[in-house]
């Protein structure tokens, strides 16, 4: 028998596709990053005339899960947030931490040298350093 819940205003309606999506979810390998979900972690940029840095919120990821790919130009990071697998017997009230897939793409304001980029991940911060780009000078005669 198919249990059927009506639900005659939009927050309860919401709430409850919410649990039902927890439900369907209990059972998953924690393993999996669930593509339908998505998030967008807080990004800092900051640049000095050498440099820019930037800072990612990224709180329980492992640098394995993350991908950064940077040219002259452009800066990607994408990666993979996993949701972890709560206890059979706990029920949620609430949820509001995002988990999935997440992409960011920058084009920066002025040429990096990307074979010298570094990344880390320190207390949750993911932090770049992308030196830039010395312009070539070139010394001209006046005659």
């Amino acid at each position: 028998m198919i249990k059927v819940r009506i639900v005659k205003d939009m927050v309860a309606m919401s709430q409850e596709l919410r649990r039902l999506l927890e439900q369907a979810s209990y059972g998953l390998d924690d393993r999996i990053c669930l593509h339908g979900q998505t998030w967008s972690p807080q990004m800092d940029i900051y640049e000095t005339p050498e440099i820019f840095v930037l800072i990612a919120e990224t709180p329980g990821m492992n640098p394995e899960e993350f991908e950064v790919i940077v040219d002259r130009h452009h800066l990607k990071i994408s990666g993979c947030r996993r949701q972890p697998s709560p206890p059979p017997y706990l029920r949620a009230h609430q949820i509001e931490i995002g988990y999935g897939r997440f992409e960011r793409a920058f084009r920066l304001p002025s040429p990096i040298r990307p074979e010298e980029a570094r990344a880390s991940l320190e207390q949750g911060l993911l932090k770049m350093a992308l030196p830039k780009e010395v312009p070539a000078r070139t010394r001209i005669e006046v005659r």
